[in-house]
């Protein structure tokens, strides 16, 4: 029977830090994203203070990933109905309507 490895233990406190930094970060990508999509807004629009029409949680996931939940994780792509004109929001003037109601 071997003794003690110091070196192993090493590699093994390393991994397992490393694996506790990917789960945090794979899941503030996770959280980001499913926030996104409930909110219907994209990165880029929430620093221009911009979003889509507020619907529910369910209908932005059918927006996003299409009718099929049972194929969301395939990757591939969605049979979606896409509207091009819909109406963006601008949060600064959403926000001083709901004040001055």
């Amino acid at each position: 029977m071997k003794g003690f490895d110091i070196v192993a233990a090493f590699l093994i406190g390393l991994v397992a830090l490393e694996s506790v930094t990917f789960m945090f970060t794979t899941g503030d990508f996770l959280f980001e994203q499913l926030e996104s999509v409930k909110s219907n807004q994209t990165c880029v629009e929430s620093y221009q203070f911009k979003r889509g029409v507020t619907e529910s949680i369910d209908k932005n996931f059918v927006n996003v990933f299409g009718k099929n939940s049972w194929m969301w994780l395939l990757p591939i792509t969605p049979d979606l109905d896409v509207n091009y004109l819909e109406p963006i929001i601008v949060e600064q003037e959403y926000n001083s309507k709901d004040k001055s109601e």
